[in-house]
């Protein structure tokens, strides 16, 4: 009897089957960070509307109703929002000044937050005037 040798041996195979798996490991890798960056990206704009909303607030006031403060992030108020099935808590700080007394102020909204145990933040400032 005459047998062809046409098949894979099983070493062939294990190889092939160890290569496939490191190309699906770097590619799992790559998308898990995308997907990292996803979710960071749209937390940044979660923020970015959060300090735009509290900037109006102070732009729909009468100048002279509008304190000077100075609240730091983590003495602030909290907001919670809905990002990607996870709710994100971002602290909202504030400084208001007087530029120019009577007449300028300064207001400066920060909104942090905290995603994988590192510290965030985007900070607005707006000037405001009496006239």
């Amino acid at each position: 009897m005459n047998y062809s040798k046409s098949g894979f041996t099983i070493l062939e195979v294990v190889i092939a089957m160890f290569i496939f798996a490191v190309l699906l490991l770097g590619l799992l890798a790559g998308y898990l960070k995308t997907y990292q960056i996803q979710t960071l990206n749209e937390m940044r704009n979660e923020a970015i509307k959060i300090a735009q909303e509290e900037i109006e607030k102070y732009r729909a006031q009468d100048f002279d109703s509008i304190p000077n403060t100075n609240i730091e992030c983590s003495f602030g108020n909290s907001i919670t929002r809905q990002i990607r099935k996870t709710y994100i808590n971002f602290t909202i700080g504030r400084r208001i000044t007087e530029d120019i007394p009577d007449s300028v102020k300064r207001i400066e909204v920060t909104v942090c937050w905290n995603f994988k145990g590192k510290q965030y933040s985007y900070t607005v400032s707006s000037l405001i005037t009496k006239f």
